[in-house]
């Protein structure tokens, strides 16, 4: 069985189509969890009302609400998905044909809702050539991993780009980067403000490195207002 884990805080807007898009193109057993982080609005109840088996706790840490959503899966094959994401088929079954080959893997994503600016567009397009490319770490827009092979799951010492080291633990041949891509949200280049926020914060964990990301009042990008 499959088991969807969707972490969540204040998602009534993009859980629906989330939770639908799974329900549409996945004809295999599977159930679909969501991690509800003590959300303020209405996702707990929306997510319900649409079939999927809501958690509720209080993490305010990305790799720990994720962590908590596998605690309650019972499937062999553990799938993250971002709340604002939908996934698609094409990604779904290359990750089942590489679960044989690979302990664990990911998709890239297209942003669905950038269309209107061409700025951010490319912004977010180079984004993800980026990490596919040069960096070479995953996005957590869709993430899986064999039950077997998750272990003890993200690292929770990190506050932001748990993504990232999660992929890091696996040796080269056991992550597979997928080739396919699911749809999703380009929500950060608002909430996150791309000149005024984001480049600035790069260059400060250019110089501090991973003990930046140790320190979630150091994290206000990513948790004010947000998580």
């Amino acid at each position: 069985m499959i088991s969807f884990i969707i972490p969540a805080y204040n998602e009534e807007k993009y859980i629906k189509n989330c939770i639908y898009a799974i329900q549409k193109v996945c004809p295999y057993p599977h159930e679909i969890i969501v991690a509800n982080d003590s959300s303020e609005d209405n996702t707990k109840r929306v997510a319900e009302g649409h079939g999927a088996l809501v958690y509720t706790t209080k993490c305010r840490q990305l790799g720990k609400i994720r962590n908590f959503g596998a605690s309650k899966a019972s499937g062999d094959l553990f799938v993250f998905v971002d709340a604002d994401t939908m996934i698609t088929s094409s990604a779904l079954e290359e990750a089942l044909r590489m679960r044989n080959i690979c302990k664990a893997g990911c998709a890239y994503a297209n942003y669905y809702d950038l269309k209107h600016s061409w700025f951010h567009d490319k912004m977010m397009q180079f984004y993800t050539w980026y990490c596919s490319k040069v960096w070479r770490v995953c996005s957590g827009y869709f993430m899986w991993c064999n039950a077997r092979d998750f272990k003890d799951g993200f690292d929770e010492d990190y506050y932001l780009f748990e993504d990232v080291w999660f992929s890091r633990k696996f040796a080269k041949q056991d992550f597979y980067f997928g080739k396919c891509r699911v749809m999703t949200s380009g929500r950060k280049t608002w909430t996150h403000n791309f000149l005024l926020r984001i480049l600035p914060f790069l260059v400060r964990y250019t110089i501090q490195g991973k003990k930046l990301l140790k320190k979630r009042d150091k994290l206000g990008i990513w948790y004010d207002g947000v998580r």
